[in-house]
């Protein structure tokens, strides 16, 4: 399981009041998401070490049903955050190494014409493929 997010000084607690004072997982912070009604879709990538987090996503599918849509795939290197207000992308994996250790390359944008541009190129690109 990957770590996103430190708070073992409960700094986050006004986003996740119930989050422990300790590391938090990608994929309780992609639950505390579909909790807040957002919609996520996933493209990852099909290796050994992403099964566990696999099953965490297959678990998410179950309860939130199409508030989640994912794609899992043996080729895909490319990393991207689109959200409703940014579109972060570049060379980094949201990994241990990649957050904290890796010297990467990202890019955040954050005007309304480039975050409709690739929210409707990645639709195109992915939509029918995710389910």
């Amino acid at each position: 399981y990957i770590n996103l997010i430190n708070n073992s000084a409960r700094n986050f607690c006004s986003i996740q009041p119930d989050w422990p004072a300790s590391e938090i997982q990608v994929s309780k912070v992609l639950e505390s998401l579909l909790v807040r009604g957002s919609e996520l879709r996933l493209i990852l990538r099909e290796t050994k070490h992403n099964q566990s987090f696999i099953r965490k996503i297959k678990t998410l599918k179950q309860e939130y049903g199409n508030q989640i849509k994912w794609v899992s795939l043996k080729k895909f290197h490319e990393k991207i955050l689109l959200g409703d207000r940014f579109f972060l992308h570049g060379s980094m994996n949201l990994t241990k190494s990649g957050l904290t250790e890796n010297n990467e390359h990202i890019v955040l944008r954050t005007d309304k014409d480039t975050i409709a541009k690739q929210s409707l190129q990645l639709e195109q690109q992915w939509g029918e493929k995710l389910v």
